[in-house]
């Protein structure tokens, strides 16, 4: 199983990012490279357009409002990769706060460092996205 775990410090309040990104349809509007996130299945999967076109569908394994964090997997789509599991967390840091998105997977006939580095592109993208709108 390959882990990739990609973290930032934002200048802003723990509450005020998980109010960004916290909801589990909120994806399209704080990552660029999403474009549609559409609820399903009585709100446990989205289905997720990406940028490129891609299409992926995801689904809520935890939430937990409280501790800021949620935890989803892939069920399908044409990313290579299999065994997904992605966790999502706000941690407070005094004022100011610290996001993390941790995931696992096996790739599929792509090296593992190639998809691994894709991926933590992707993440960081959408944090450098959240630092903007935050403004910090």
């Amino acid at each position: 199983m390959t882990k990739v775990t990609v973290s930032t410090k934002l200048l802003a309040p723990a509450e005020e990012v998980w109010r960004l990104v916290g909801g589990w349809n909120a994806l399209p509007d704080w990552h660029p490279a999403v474009e549609t996130s559409v609820i399903e299945d009585g709100g446990h999967r989205r289905r997720v357009r990406l940028a490129d076109g891609c299409q992926i569908i995801e689904q809520l394994e935890k939430f937990d409002g409280e501790a800021k964090t949620y935890t989803y997997s892939i069920v399908s789509g044409s990313l290579p990769l299999t065994d997904y599991r992605s966790t999502i967390t706000v941690s407070r840091q005094g004022e100011k706060s610290t996001i993390e998105w941790s995931t696992s997977f096996r790739p599929m006939g792509v090296p593992e460092n190639e998809l691994s580095r894709m991926l933590e592109e992707f993440y960081q993208s959408g944090f450098d996205n959240l630092r903007k709108m935050l403004g910090t």
